[in-house]
């Protein structure tokens, strides 16, 4: 706060005047009250505005705001030496959010830092903290900045994962524990994958972040049956397992008996194989569930024709006392009709028997 009161009350342009002297760093100073100046005064203002000047007047210093005092290019460690220590990591995401970190890479155009590609990381993570899903937030950050840091998801926390292989590995290790969790996917490993190797997860996030579980499930195998390809990896028969047990609510959605029996017989078949991308392909023909749904609402729309037919008729047969009465009188003489000309064959032939036989 004293800081913050200098810088507002003059008392820091007049040193600047007197003392030093300098016209670049009044620029730059000058740049910074800018930067500021459209943030509303009040809650964090005091400390952005002393964050910026401080750059301003010291530009190889490290950030230093809110107790935190970093170099950019060592923010991915400090951030990730933050979040296992389970520090609050509120002030990180602040440096990236208030360009913070952006502004002392523009301010240090030195042959000695990769200007552009510290700029580019900083504007990603942006982009990162401004979606919330899964895949997204702070955490992906983490994995962006700091490329050594293995997964940290508490379902893996046993386990030192550094890769998407070892992912799986790690996944077919802890299959055999009964107390394995009952999805794979939490914000740490699909954001870790989306660091790692975006092509493995990117087309299935949106798919494990369904608020519906078959789709969920069914996210999970693709993605997993991915890397298993694209990496040329081994079987692996515990994670089929696994995912087999979760298969439930997926065969739920299917409203053919037979089909769902039959999927439930493909999965019994390879679930031991740990082949997952066949048990990924059965899943695949998006024509089964569209004529699976179009089946289901045909026999709905027939349901309702049949239960409006039933409903008009008991309506009739307890309102209407003449109801049936037209119908009944059809059928009597269509009887009539039927009886007489049986009658009437019946007399011709008898006639002409006895016709031929005298």
């Amino acid at each position: 706060p004293e800081a913050a009161q200098i810088i507002d009350d003059g008392s820091l342009d007049k040193w600047l005047e007197r003392a030093v002297e300098s016209k670049t760093i009044t620029e730059r100073v000058e740049e910074a009250r800018d930067l500021v100046a459209n943030r509303q005064k009040g809650g964090d203002y005091q400390q952005n505005i002393v964050t910026y000047i401080s750059m301003a007047l010291h530009p190889q210093a490290p950030v230093r705001y809110k107790g935190v005092c970093i170099m950019p290019e060592g923010m991915g460690l400090a951030l990730t030496s933050a979040y296992i220590q389970k520090k609050d990591i509120t002030p990180y995401i602040d440096i990236i959010n208030y360009l913070m970190a952006m502004q002392w890479v523009d301010m240090n155009p030195s042959e000695f830092i990769d200007v552009g590609a510290l700029a580019s990381r900083f504007e990603a993570c942006r982009g990162f903290l401004k979606q919330k899903g899964i895949g997204f937030g702070i955490e992906r950050c983490l994995y962006h900045l700091d490329p050594c840091v293995p997964c940290l998801s508490e379902k893996v926390r046993d386990f030192y994962v550094q890769s998407p292989e070892t992912l799986m590995y790690a996944y077919e290790a802890l299959s055999a524990d009964p107390k394995r969790p009952h999805m794979f996917f939490d914000r740490h490993t699909v954001a870790f994958l989306a660091a790692k190797d975006r092509r493995n997860i990117e087309r299935y996030i949106s798919q494990i972040s369904s608020p519906d579980n078959y789709i969920r499930v069914l996210g999970e195998l693709k993605t997993l049956a991915t890397i298993q390809k694209r990496a040329r990896m081994e079987k692996f028969p515990g994670i089929a397992n696994w995912i087999a047990d979760n298969m439930d609510v997926v065969y739920d959605r299917i409203h053919d008996r037979t089909l769902r029996t039959d999927l439930q017989k493909k999965i019994n078949v390879l679930r031991d194989s740990g082949d997952l991308s066949k048990m990924a392909a059965i899943f695949e023909d998006r024509d089964v569930y569209k004529s699976d749904s179009s089946q289901f609402f045909k026999a709905i729309h027939e349901y309702i024709e049949l239960k409006k037919e039933l409903d008009d008729l008991e309506y009739d047969l307890e309102h209407s006392r003449s109801f049936g009465h037209e119908s009944g009188q059809q059928a009597a003489a269509l009887l009539s009709c039927v009886f007489a000309a049986i009658v009437i064959m019946a007399s011709t032939f008898m006639a002409l028997g006895s016709l031929f036989g005298g």
